[in-house]
Parts: structure tokens; C-alpha cells; sequence
């Protein structure tokens, strides 16, 4: 292992108090990057979106998904010594449930009459996610960690604004927030005790 994370203050998801992310960028090439990007008005008022902004919608959550089993593949090979080994072999688990959403949005998408993009030069940027690199366990997992947060905000707002409008949509997004709400919790428990181990070998 590399270096030692310093000891970061982990707040609860159910703390939170700052403003949600954006719903992920939708698949037009055309959506600004990530670090402008800021949430896009609903054309369906108050009663939920239409069946073309879901469709961008559920792009930008595959893009995500994409995303993060990547991230967490990657993880899962750099990161290293026995003090790791949980850590690896949650990353691994991760991966493949987020590909297992992937698979699922991807469905969908194709359900609703679109055409799911796996375009590599465009997911980060769809995603509206960041790739971080981390060398040391810590970092791998304050990023996993911030991605999962992301995605949790984002797949609730989603949920609110699509509540009565798509229920079979919804449905979907619902089991896959269960997942990654049970995955930051993972997470946060992992990197807590990491920061303890790193402060006793001081």
C-alpha cells in the first residue's frame, strides 16, 4: 500500500443536508460537462417528465452504472496487502451489481423504443461523474464512496419525478436505489474502520 488516507469525517446518508447532485447528464453530446452541469427543467410541470426526457434519463443512470462498475473493477486490482482483502473483495461485488444495473437500464431503455449508448468517450461525461484516481485503499474508497452518494440523490429525485407518470420505470429505479443505498452504507462502515486502523499504526 501506498500512503495513508488522513482520517476523514464520515456523515450518515440519512444526515445529509447539503443539495442533491443533478440527475445524471443526458446522452446528447450536446449536455455540458459535469462541473457545470446543472439539473435540467422538467417540460411536464409538476405531474412528472415526459417519455423522452425519461429516455435521456435512464441514459444518463446507465452511464452512471457504467461507470462505477469500472471504477470498482479498477479498485478491485489496485488495491493491495492483507488489510485490503475485504475491501477487494467488496469492490468486486460492487462491480458486478452495477453491471447487473446496467443491464437492467439498458433493458428498459430498449423497452421504451431507445437505443441504450455504451459509448466509451461519452460515459464519464453522461455519467456526471469524475474519475478519480486513487493509489492508496483510503482514496479507493472515499471515491467509491462519493459515487455511490451521487447516485443515491440522483435515483431519488428521479423516483419524485417520475412517481406517477412511468410506475414500471420507477419500480426499477426504486430496487437499484435499495442497492446502492445498502452500498454506500458498505462503504462508509469499510472507510471508518480503515481511518482506525491507519490511526493506531501511527
Amino acid at each position: 500500500m501506498n500512503t495513508v488516507t488522513p482520517p476523514l469525517k464520515i456523515v450518515s446518508d440519512n444526515a445529509r443536508t447539503a443539495t442533491p447532485p443533478p440527475v445524471p447528464a443526458e446522452a446528447d453530446d450536446s449536455v455540458p460537462s459535469a462541473t457545470s452541469q446543472q439539473a435540467a427543467p422538467n417540460p411536464a410541470g409538476d405531474h412528472g417528465l415526459d417519455a423522452d426526457r425519461i429516455l435521456r434519463m435512464l441514459e444518463g443512470f446507465l452511464a452512471v452504472e457504467l461507470m462505477c462498475h469500472l471504477r470498482y473493477l479498477q479498485h478491485a486490482f489496485r488495491a493491495e496487502g492483507l488489510a485490503a482483502e475485504p475491501a477487494v473483495a467488496e469492490f468486486r461485488e460492487h462491480a458486478d451489481q452495477e453491471l447487473g444495473h446496467a443491464r437492467k437500464l439498458a433493458a428498459r431503455i430498449s423497452q421504451l423504443g431507445g437505443d441504450p449508448s455504451f459509448r466509451p468517450a461519452t460515459i464519464e461525461r453522461r455519467s456526471g461523474l469524475d474519475w478519480e484516481r486513487a493509489d492508496a485503499l483510503g482514496g479507493m474508497l472515499l471515491a467509491d464512496l462519493r459515487a455511490e452518494r451521487h447516485a443515491v440523490e440522483s435515483y431519488r429525485k428521479a423516483i419524485q419525478q417520475i412517481a406517477h407518470t412511468d410506475p414500471t420505470t420507477r419500480r426499477l429505479l426504486e430496487d437499484i436505489l435499495a442497492d446502492e443505498e445498502r452500498h454506500a452504507d458498505e462503504l462508509a462502515s469499510m472507510l471508518t474502520g480503515f481511518q482506525g486502523i491507519a490511526a493506531e499504526s501511527r
